[in-house]
């Protein structure tokens, strides 16, 4: 129950972290540049 629940919150949320990942990233790469 614990992991399916777990499951599905990281599924439902992924997309919003991995833009969150890609902006932090693309923003730390102009930063260098």
């Amino acid at each position: 129950m614990l992991e399916n629940f777990s499951f599905r919150t990281i599924v439902e949320y992924l997309p919003l972290f991995g833009q969150g990942l890609i902006t932090t990233v693309w923003l730390s790469a102009l930063s260098f540049v």
